[in-house]
């Protein structure tokens, strides 16, 4: 579900003793930016259960969207946006989420990340915080953004792009990280500061590897991807070569859940420059539900 933008100048009201929480999802995403910058990207699902109140009639309820970024006490950046959900008979009760985007560039370092929801003129509330250390991308090495788990990603429409569009494509994405067995899981990702050889040429292995985690520690599950750059639906194993010409490769595969049993799982990637020898690797989190 998407979110519409509310222009409102209309202060909160609501009692401090009287706070009700209102739980939600969100993560933080670092990419390369401009100007040696780091692209933070925090993607938020808000549950619309949580959001409407039970004597709502089918209506548009407003929301504030607050994220900001903190080293210290000092504010670095904020990111404000009143966002209008709509609540009606046909999404009530039925677990669906409103999804939401901020991009923040700033300088790479150490942070700290609060994001907070509130319904405006109510007194649902709830903010989370976050420690953050975002990579400097803009280093002479080779280097792995972080991994972006997604419902779904397609090329993107140039002439109505959505809010989730990064680089020409359209990552619809998955805040609670949570999929039922056998719906499609995608992984986006970004690979900077690959060399070429002397043909002007670009080599360069991926492999990835899941891991269940489990009460008895963690076990190596055999999820099979499918390379978009293969043959339609062509199932690749866990490791294979790409080539190239440019110095930053950005694209996704997707992972088969089919015979995925419900649990927790650790997505790791590794990414070696075949013509330099270095490595780099990134790690994300996903559960598989009933």
């Amino acid at each position: 579900s998407l979110v519409a933008r509310v222009a409102s100048e209309e202060p909160e009201r609501y009692d401090l003793t009287l706070l009700k929480p209102l739980h939600f999802f969100f993560e933080a995403l670092a990419y390369r930016g401009e100007d040696g910058q780091t692209d933070l990207q925090v993607n938020i699902a808000l549950p619309i259960d949580n959001v409407a109140l039970p004597d709502d009639p089918d209506t548009t309820v407003v929301v504030e969207r607050r994220v900001v970024l903190l080293r210290g006490a000092h504010e670095v950046d904020r990111s404000i946006e009143n966002l209008g959900i709509g609540v009606n008979s046909l999404n009530r009760d039925q677990g669906l989420l409103a999804v939401e985007r901020a991009n923040l560039p700033v300088q790479p370092g150490e942070y700290e990340l609060r994001v907070q929801i509130t319904r405006r003129n109510t007194n649902l509330i709830q903010v989370y915080g976050q420690a953050l250390e975002l990579d400097d991308f803009s280093r002479n090495k080779l280097a792995l953004s972080d991994l972006q788990i997604a419902q779904k990603i397609v090329e993107a429409d140039a002439e109505r792009p959505s809010k989730f569009v990064r680089n020409g494509w359209d990552i619809r994405p998955a805040p609670t990280r949570s999929f039922r067995k056998g719906e499609p899981l995608f992984i986006y990702y970004e690979i900077y500061n690959l060399n070429r050889d002397e043909f002007g040429q670009t080599r360069y292995q991926i492999s990835y590897e899941v891991e269940a985690r489990t009460s008895e520690g963690k076990i190596k599950i055999p999820f099979l991807a499918k390379l978009r750059r293969a043959k339609e639906g062509e199932t690749i194993g866990f490791e294979f070569e790409q080539t190239g010409s440019v110095t930053q490769e950005n694209d996704y595969f997707e992972l088969d859940l089919a015979e995925a049993k419900p649990g927790r799982y650790e997505l790791k990637m590794r990414v070696r420059d075949l013509t330099t020898d270095q490595e780099t690797t990134k790690t994300s989190l996903f559960s598989v539900i009933p």
